[in-house]
């Protein structure tokens, strides 16, 4: 088995759509499920295998509970995923207001430029946990920008249900239809390092 991180029993987990942050002491690590090769149990520890490493999450007596919503989360991230071509949410290295004013445009009815985003689309969007962070940010942006009340608290759910704090972070302000550069560029990072694992 390779050499692996070993996080305490006293350590939390938050499960999230994107993967799973376990908090501890020192600083808290973040598995994306991108990353998860595979999920088994050893006595009371949950072995998180990933790509040459292992992540060793401390069980107690009564966290049978938490070992499942790891492994149901894990199971319906791989399940989901967008087909559809995202690059009109790409940023290609735009300001953040000329980003954000030219995300308002992609909402609404398909016109003679291409096909545009619904609302709805765009809420699926940003829940996703296997879209990147950059695409969740600005569908939630756009979604936010055309949308009311019940769009805003539907993007704070999809906010809450990120385990990585950064992503966290910048879909709540998303949510308002603000971009965070700071926390977004910190979790297209981690995104994008956690699928490069060789």
């Amino acid at each position: 088995m390779a050499a692996g991180r070993h996080v305490g029993r006293r350590d939390r987990a938050v499960v999230g759509s994107d993967g799973v942050t376990i908090k501890r002491a020192s600083a808290p690590v973040f598995v994306g499920y991108d990353a998860i090769e595979s999920l088994s149990r050893q006595d009371k520890e949950l072995l998180i295998e990933l790509k040459g490493s292992t992540v060793r999450l401390g069980l107690e007596a009564d966290s049978e509970g938490l070992e499942q919503r790891i492994r149901d989360a894990w199971q319906a991230w791989k399940k989901g995923g967008s087909t559809r071509d995202l690059s009109d949410l790409d940023r290609r290295g735009r300001a953040a207001e000329q980003w954000r004013q030219e995300l308002r445009a992609v909402v609404g009815s398909a016109d003679y430029r291409g096909a545009r985003f619904q609302v709805d689309e765009l809420l699926s969007l940003a829940s996703d946990g296997s879209v990147a962070p950059e695409h969740r940010v600005a569908a939630a942006v756009a979604a936010s920008s055309s949308g009311g009340r019940e769009v805003k608290r539907q993007l704070r759910i999809a906010a809450d249900a990120s385990a990585d704090e950064d992503l966290r972070i910048a879909l709540e302000q998303a949510a308002e239809a603000e971009i965070d550069d700071v926390a977004l560029a910190r979790a297209q990072e981690r995104w994008a390092m956690l699928r490069n694992i060789p």
